[in-house]
This record gives C-alpha cells, sequence and structure tokens, in this order.
C-alpha cells in the first residue's frame, strides 16, 4: 500500500497559501508518498490554489464555533461533529503526521487522531513557541522556523515562466475594518498611477460580494471581480500588487510578483 502523509493548516487562507512551501518540502522529503493537507472547510477555496498533488480534508470549523457560541446548543453536539470528521480521516489510514499549525486546536487534533507525527526539534520549537506572535527581533521567518522544527528543507516554488505585463493590481479591502485603508485614499492612489504611469493597466481585486461596495467609488472597467484562483492567475502576470494585510500578499509571494503592502490597525 502507497504510504500517505497528513500535514495540518488549521489556521487561515493567508497561512494555508504560506504552507504550501512546507508541503512541497514533505513531498521531496516523501516522494514515494501521497500527501493529504487538513484544512478548516471556510477555506476550501484554497484547494485551487495548489498546483501540487495533494489531496484535501476539511474540518467544519465555523460549525463547530456556532454551536459553542449559541446557547440553546448542546456542547456535545460540537465535539460528536468533530469526532465524526475525524472518524473519516482515521479511515484513510496515515502513517505520518505533520502539523504546520501548533496551536491548541491542532494539537487537540492531533491527539484525537492518534497517527504517528512528526516531533518538532526541542530548540526549534522553543524558538518558535517565542516568536510565533511577536516577529520583530526574530532573525528567521515563521515559514523557515516551521521548517527547521520539522526537519524539513525549503523548497523553493518554481520560477514563473510567465512575461510580467504591464498591470497593476489593487486589493483594497480587508475583512477586519481596523486594517483598512480609505477607499478614497485608493481612489487618489489610481488618479496619481493614470496620470504618472500612463501605459498600465489597474486591475482592483474585488469578490462578488465586494463588487457593490467597491463600485461606489471606481468604475467598472477597473473592477477584477474573481475567484482565489483567477486572482493567482492574474498575480502571475502583473508588474505589482498593491495590497492592504490580506492572505493576497502570500498569494503573490508564491508567484514571485512583487508587492507593496499597506498595514494598518493590529495585524
Amino acid at each position: 500500500d502507497q504510504v500517505k502523509i497528513l500535514c495540518l493548516s488549521l489556521l487561515r487562507l493567508g497561512d494555508i497559501i504560506q504552507h504550501r512551501q512546507l508541503v512541497r518540502s514533505v513531498m521531496a522529503q516523501h516522494p514515494e508518498a501521497e500527501i493529504h493537507l487538513l484544512c478548516h472547510e471556510q477555506f476550501a477555496q484554497a484547494r485551487d490554489l495548489f498546483s501540487e498533488s495533494v489531496k484535501f480534508h476539511f474540518i467544519p470549523y465555523q460549525d463547530l464555533q456556532k454551536i459553542l457560541v449559541e446557547r440553546r446548543q448542546n456542547p456535545k453536539a460540537a465535539l460528536e461533529l468533530l469526532s465524526q470528521c475525524l472518524k473519516t480521516i482515521k479511515a484513510e489510514k496515515f502513517s505520518l503526521l505533520y502539523d504546520l499549525t501548533h496551536t491548541f486546536f491542532s494539537d487537540i487534533v492531533r491527539r484525537a487522531l492518534g497517527i504517528p507525527s512528526v516531533k518538532p526539534q526541542a530548540l526549534w520549537k522553543t524558538y518558535l513557541e517565542d516568536h510565533a506572535t511577536i516577529t520583530a527581533g526574530s532573525r528567521f521567518h515563521l515559514i523557515e522556523t516551521l521548517a527547521r522544527s520539522l526537519g524539513l528543507e525549503i523548497a523553493p516554488a518554481a520560477p514563473s515562466l510567465a512575461a510580467r505585463e504591464k498591470i497593476i493590481v489593487l486589493q483594497t479591502l480587508t475583512s477586519d475594518q481596523k486594517k483598512n485603508w480609505s477607499l478614497g485614499s485608493f481612489q487618489k492612489l489610481v488618479t496619481r498611477i493614470e496620470q504618472e504611469l500612463p501605459g498600465y493597466q489597474i486591475q482592483i481585486l474585488s469578490s462578488p460580494v465586494e463588487q457593490e461596495q467597491l463600485l461606489k467609488v471606481f468604475s467598472k472597467d477597473l473592477l477584477f471581480v474573481s475567484t482565489m484562483k483567477q486572482a493567482q492567475d492574474l498575480l502571475r502576470r502583473a508588474s505589482v500588487l498593491v495590497s492592504l494585510d490580506t492572505s493576497l500578499l502570500h498569494l503573490a509571494a508564491q508567484e514571485n510578483c512583487p508587492t507593496v503592502g499597506i498595514f494598518l490597525g493590529g495585524a
């Protein structure tokens, strides 16, 4: 039977995108194995962003939260839902597990699955715990620290062969209001780009639910209403991404697209 390895990526979409580097490293270290990734169900769109042969599984995390928050719900229902989900994953009979998350919840999942796990190297685990939330002063990127703690070599992404086009991509909204720059400020940026870089095309990324809000400020021809996969394809060709603190910055980095990040509010 083919060896199966499960990787846990139980954080946000941006983290799953970054963990793609670690998944490639696991694949390189275990070329004979079938690699699986366990994520939260609300980030199922991440599956479309992986060109590697990876099988995805999902935990209905939002459903678990809803049960635990609503007063009339029995907390045991959350446990039963999680147990049923993990039972399905256990049936895959994995040989090895990599925890790419290192949170309290991922540790619960890891223990419940009972799959032999790669034990983090003590020194790097301590360093990771000391710098996981406070990156100032750290000499290593979080992903590099994770890789070292798990005994993985970072496998670089294959260089993009697509030629960069004269496209400037803007990501103007986040899901966290305190991280947002005003749309009026972005409108001024658009005007300046049009004046100073007339040969460049501007594309403002928008999800379908953001479209109505953005059309109040920007013309329809500037909007690029897309899925994450379509945004990824655009970033492969674009000259630069100007973005707030969103997962798009990580996605652009994966595609070797230059970025300008605007960081406001808390991380």
